[in-house]
Parts: structure tokens; sequence; C-alpha cells
């Protein structure tokens, strides 16, 4: 999934409670229908994710649908589910799962502040002598060509990061402590392989780094 696709979308059901989740899950009369199923929100499925990827490393660290839906379904229902049934997605709970997955990339990158990319965001930046940053990670160069202004990225005299997209505006100092970080957490091993120990693409919070 896209996290872009959730950014800005609004909940057709916000089910703010475990609660709320399971009388969802339980009512058989509460159908989801596309394309709006695919936009129900549960922040307790969320939370379950978060928790997940923490255990495993990091908030940006990959949890698949099939492990959340057994740590869910033992949670919500006391049911312990095969690795085959994990795997079945004709269900409301792994579509819950689903859209999770989604809204809680866009709610971290909206606590670090990201937003949507605009042309006024870019000319500031490009005011300012500030960079981008887009929400894969990469660095990017505000530049004016033919009056008409680009997050361009680097090495590349066409490629340009999309306005519309999540983007956030970070100095070149900033920029200079993300790349340091990112190049600490490569290390090889004694195989002659290079470990990585962050999600290279993954934004940083800016406020944990040491910026010169």
């Amino acid at each position: 999934m896209n996290v872009n696709d959730k950014f800005e979308t609004v909940p057709s059901i916000h089910l703010r409670t475990r609660e709320d989740l399971l009388a969802f899950l339980s009512d058989p009369f509460q159908e989801m229908a596309w394309p709006e199923k695919y936009n129900v929100r549960s922040d307790y499925v969320i939370e379950v994710l978060n928790r997940l990827a923490l255990e495993a490393g990091g908030i940006w660290k990959t949890v698949y649908n099939a492990r959340a839906k057994q740590v869910l379904s033992q949670d919500l229902f006391g049911i312990e589910l095969s690795n085959e049934a994990a795997h079945r997605e004709n269900d409301k709970l792994s579509t819950l799962i689903y859209n999770a997955q989604g809204f809680r990339r866009a709610d971290v990158l909206k606590s670090l502040g990201f937003v949507v990319g605009t042309e006024e965001m870019l000319r500031e930046a490009l005011v300012k002598k500030m960079l981008v940053e887009g929400a894969g990670g990469t660095i990017c160069v505000p530049r004016e060509i033919r009056g008409s202004i680009y997050a361009m990225v680097p090495r590349s005299r066409t490629k340009h990061y999309p306005l519309g997209q999540p983007m956030r505006l970070i100095t070149k100092a900033q920029a200079k402590a993300i790349e340091a970080a990112r190049a600490a957490a490569r290390r090889p091993d004694p195989d002659g392989c290079i470990l990585i120990d962050l999600d290279m693409n993954a934004p940083l919070d800016l406020s944990t780094l040491a910026v010169a």
C-alpha cells in the first residue's frame, strides 16, 4: 500500500477504541462495501501494529498482515489462528489490518512534520535555502525552471518529487545529519556484506539527530 493513499483520507468509519472494534467485527449487519471498506480506520488495530513494529526494532519495521491477524485474533477472540487461516483475506479483520497499515504510516509521517507538498512550500524552501525530504526519505533540491518550481532529485536533471505528496522542509545541516545517521547504520559483517541497522528509506526523527 502506498502511504500517500491514506495521508489525507477521512475515514468512512472511525473505530476509536477496542470496544468499537469488537462491536464492528461482531455485528453481522455491518457490511463493508467497496470502496468505502478501504477507508475504515481502527485506532486499536493501528496501536497493535505499532507495538509489533517497535518489538521488531522500530516504528518503520514491516509488520506482516498475517502476523497481525494472528495477534489480534488471539487478543480479541481468544482464537489461535493457523498460518493458513491467517493468510485468508476475505474477512473484515483482514481489511481493517490492510487499512491500518496505510493509516499508521501516514500518522508517523505527520508526527515527523510531513505535510502535503505545495508550490508555496517549495518557494519557501527556495527563499530560505532549505531542502525538501520526501516520504520515502529522498532529499531533494528546490529549483525554479522556466517559471515552475520543482523538488529535484539529486543527480537528476529531470526527475523530481511530485507536489501533492507528503514532504517536509529541512535545513542543509539536518540533511547532513540524516546522511550521517544512515552512513553510520551501514556496517560490514564478517562475510563482507553490508548490514543496515535502520530502514534506509525511512524518514528519521529530526529531534534525535546531532545537528551541527
